[in-house]
């Protein structure tokens, strides 16, 4: 079954940029909430 599955082989380059693709709405809304994010950590650690 292994050397089945290894001869197909997996296409590297195809899998990391589909990763990049599904990560770049996360980064995209950080960069743009980054104020919000960064206020909120400054306020829960004020409240102690």
């Amino acid at each position: 079954m292994q050397g089945f599955r290894a001869g197909s082989g997996t296409d590297i380059p195809s899998l990391m940029a589909g990763a990049f693709a599904a990560s770049l709405p996360t980064i995209i809304l950080f960069v743009f909430l980054q104020r919000y994010f960064i206020e909120g950590m400054k306020l829960s650690t004020a409240g102690e």
